[in-house]
């Protein structure tokens, strides 16, 4: 009995089991699925089981439920969803209502919903889309190429990529519709045209964008009852002199001009602030964030400023400039973006002084974009470069890039650029070149890199006066890069090679210091490349070379080198240094920098006491004397220092020149300093009628003509047609008496007042305006010109006598802007230093000539 009752039990377990799977079953059945239902152009339905109904061929209602996509081939009809569910698998490319090619169908009361389009219009016109529920696909409704129908009164959310997108479409009206909480919201995209209002855009991951590719495409009527997150949108056209107001969360900004967006927080749509067109406007204080394609985007837009914004977290860039010319963009904080601040064949735009850190990719890329002033920036912790570059003419100034992933500066087939006094250390190279040619790198530090300059197939560039130390591989490398320059550089304490160079040829490498590297220079495979006047010191191995020959001495200087002893600067050849058969320093120096004394000559004439009729200058010969210890002070040497005093005559001015000429090479310096009146300039040196002649005979590349006198520019025109590279400089115009100071008047200086503050300019730092540690001959005469000027104004004609005697000659010095006026002619083409040296470590071999001729009277 007991078996049976058992029995029994397990049979009525069988039964409820299979029940309750059977109910199981049936309850988790997959959604039902019909094959695809069209609507055919003859006004059919097929399948004709799908749950739609027609009476009339035109109003179409549904009847249940329909699980597939519905394909529309007829025009002028309506279908009416009655509210029930059009529901799909999520198959690709599937599409919930497609009107391809349709006019003039209307769809409305429909759930649409698991489709990769929910509603898709292609060649589609005159449609209307009414009050639908669309969610859940990946496209909600997407138009391509459709124009001329209206989008209003539907719910549309949940949708993975896009709610509502315009691609080439446009004059469609899109309005009073609820897009939230889709991944984009609206999005309008080379669709120019369209009218939106009273749409409510809220919580989707980016709300709202307009972009295209010309500025037609965001040509739009965008009213602000458009709402993103329960701010304004803010989308201006042809608007001026305007303020954007507080509550916008969306700013576009359409051929505008003098608009102010400020203090906004704008985050959460396809771009923060967009500016099309637009000109004179604006940016300033706003925070900028978690936009998808540009916190802030420029396009075709010139002459705004956009300064002290936060642009943090956009998907794409922080910034964006295309075709855009001078604007100004500093003091914005640009981080965690995906590129910083990215221009593309944009001009003329100064970014200065902004903080742009740990951006995904780079902190600032220029696009074939020119004539850029990137200075005084911050970049640093960028996942790639801090600055990179494929475009010419840009200056990159005064910038700390710093611990960027990449190189701190990279140029891929870059020209005429100039990198100048940037601090960069800690990046994992510190300036690349990449097919780069005619850049210009200058004066910057690069310390403590992976890797501190490379060129790879780079030609005609020059890398002058840096500090490249402590990198961890090399300090220089060019590979299958020719035709360089490489001087005046401190290459020292690289963990490897000071300078390598692989397969290079014709590069000149010429006073620098290299010092305490593994190798100081290492060649392979290259040739022809030339090294002088370099200072080799301390470093493991000095040279090392394979299958290379090299020329190491300009034919009469060579190299100083630290570990090798010789007597001359340079040595005559008797002592030369051997790294190998074909590579020999004929002329090494025994000192370190022995090629810098080879430049100065110098005459000094300066004429105190005259014959009866003239008035003696009691200065004690304190001109010549001031002009001597500067020279001496810059490094002169004592015997190339000609001084002559009273007793001024042609033949003693022109035995002067014949002196400069027979001891000055064409590359020396030589100088002529005379101190008279300018009277006897004119009538007993008769300057004009024999001096430019002797001038021109003066065969040196470089040269100077000082006259410091009454009327001292018409004696220095004299010499302006000379062709050679000059610069001729006159205390005053030709129509200018000068003032020299006399002990008895009890005034602060005495002697010649232009003579005073032009020597002191040339050792003081500040007249080094670009701060390069090397005062030139222009630089201390513009410093001097002001300072003259504040004398003779603030000093001297606030004295009523010393004013009254330039009464007396008919001049009002009161009566003028400036007195006197100091005049240079400039036909020297770079900046002329005398000498070139920095302050700290780099005296240049470029030996200038100068011939100053300084005439001093303070009554003529």
């Amino acid at each position: 009995m007991k078996k049976v009752i058992l029995g029994a039990i397990g049979t009525l377990l069988l039964v409820h089991i299979i029940t309750l799977t059977t109910i199981l079953t049936v309850s988790i059945q997959p959604v039902k699925a019909s094959s695809t239902i069209y609507i055919r152009a003859d006004g059919k339905i097929d399948p004709s089981t799908a749950n739609i109904s027609t009476f009339d061929n035109i109003t179409y209602s549904f009847n249940g439920n329909n699980y597939d996509m519905l394909l529309v081939e007829r025009d002028n009809i309506v279908i009416d969803g009655q509210r029930y569910t059009l529901q799909g698998t999520g198959a690709p490319n599937s599409r919930g209502l497609d009107l391809s090619n349709t006019i003039n169908v209307t769809i409305q009361n429909i759930e649409i919903k698991e489709f990769n389009f929910g509603i898709y219009l292609d060649h589609s016109t005159n449609s209307t889309i009414f009050n639908n529920n669309v969610s859940n696909n990946e496209f909600g409704i997407h138009l391509l190429r459709s124009s001329y129908n209206a989008i209003y009164e539907n719910n549309i959310t949940n949708n993975n990529r896009s709610g509502v997108r315009l691609s080439y479409s446009s004059s469609n009206d899109v309005s009073q519709n609820y897009v939230s909480n889709n991944d984009h919201g609206l999005e309008l995209y080379k669709s120019p045209n369209n009218i939106l209002q009273g749409n409510n855009l809220t919580g989707s991951k980016y709300n709202f964008g307009v972009y295209g590719q010309s500025p037609t495409h965001y040509t739009q009527n965008i009213d602000d009852s458009n709402t993103v997150d329960s701010k304004l949108v803010c989308y201006w056209i042809n608007q001026s002199d305007r303020v954007v107001l507080s509550n916008a969360g969306y700013v576009a900004l359409i051929n505008c001009t003098n608009i102010l967006v400020d203090n906004l927080n704008l985050t959460r749509n396809e771009q923060g602030i967009l500016l099309v067109s637009t000109k004179n406007s604006t940016l300033t204080n706003n925070n900028v964030t978690e936009n998808n394609q540009d916190g802030i985007n420029l396009s075709w837009s010139s002459n705004n400023i956009i300064s002290r914004n936060t642009i943090t977290s956009n998907t794409i860039n922080g910034m964006n400039l295309h075709l855009s010319l001078n604007n100004s963009i500093s003091e914005n904080s640009i981080s965690f973006n995906h590129d910083g601040l990215m221009l593309d064949l944009s001009s003329n735009n100064i970014i200065s002084r902004n903080n742009i850190t740990q951006n995904d990719r780079d902190g600032i890329g220029l696009d074939l974009s020119s004539s850029t002033f990137i200075f005084g920036n911050n970049l640093t912790k960028n996942t790639r470069h801090g600055i990179w570059l494929d475009s010419t003419n840009n200056t990159i100034s005064e910038n700390y890039i710093s611990t960027n992933s990449w190189e701190g500066i990279w140029l891929y087939r870059a020209s005429n650029n100039t990198m100048d006094k940037n601090y960069i250390t800690g990046n994992g190279g510190g300036i690349g070149f990449d097919w780069a040619s005619l850049n210009i790198i200058s004066r910057n530090n690069i310390i403590a890199n992976y890797e501190g300059i490379w060129l790879v197939t780079s030609t005609h560039n020059e890398i002058s006066r840096n500090e490249i130390t402590a990198n961890k591989i090399y300090g220089i490398w060019l590979r299958q890069s020719s035709n360089n320059i490489v001087s005046r550089n401190n290459i020292s304490y690289n963990t490897c090679q000071g300078i390598l160079i692989n397969s290079s040829s014709s590069n000149n490498v010429d006073r620098n210091d290299i010092a305490n590297n593994k190798y100081g220079i290492e060649l392979g495979d290259s040739n022809g490349n030339s090294f002088s006047c370099n200072n080799l010191i301390n470093n493991t191995n000095q040279v090392s070379t394979t299958e290379s020959k090299n020329v190491w001495d300009d034919g009469s200087n060579g190299n100083y080198w630290s570990d090798h002893t010789c007597i001359g600067n340079p040595n005559n050849g008797s002592q030369p240094y051997f790294m190998d058969a074909e590579n020999i320093d004929r002329y090494p120096f025994q000192d370190s920098d022995g090629w810098l004394f080879l430049n100065g000559w110098a005459v000094l004439l300066e004429m105190n006491d005259f014959p009866q009729g003239w008035s003696d200058l009691h200065v004690d010969f304190i001109n010549s004397e001031r002009l001597q210890t500067t020279l001496l002070n810059l490094g002169w040497q004592k015997n190339h220092i000609q001084v002559t005093r009273n007793n001024l005559t042609i033949s003693v001015v022109q035995n002067a020149v014949e002196w400069l000429a027979n001891n000055t090479d064409s590359e020396d310096v030589a100088l002529l300093y005379i101190f008279t009146h300018g009277q006897w300039m004119r009538t007993h040196l008769q300057w004009n009628t024999w001096f430019p002649t002797e001038w021109k005979k003066l065969d040196v590349s470089k040269k100077i003509l000082m006259v410091d006198t009454c009327f001292a520019e018409e004696f220095t025109e004299q010499v302006n047609n000379d062709l050679s590279p000059h610069i001729s400089l006159a205390c005053c115009s030709k129509n200018e008496v000068s003032w020299a100071g006399l002990e008895e008047e009890g005034l602060p200086i005495i002697g010649s007042i232009w003579n005073y503050y032009f020597t002191n300019a040339l050792g003081n730092p500040s007249a080094d305006v670009d701060s390069n540690g090397l005062i030139s001959i222009e630089e201390a005469f513009n410093h001097s010109k002001s300072l003259v000027q504040q004398y003779m104004n603030e000093t001297v004609f606030t004295i009523p006598e010393f004013l009254q005697s330039y009464h007396d000659i008919s001049i009002y010095p009161e009566n003028l802007e400036a007195y006197p006026n100091p005049v240079m002619d400039d036909n020297y083409l770079e900046q002329l230093e005398i000498p070139e040296f920095p302050s700290t470590l780099f005296i240049s071999s470029f030996l200038i000539a100068i011939l100053i001729v300084t005439i001093l009277k303070r009554h003529c």
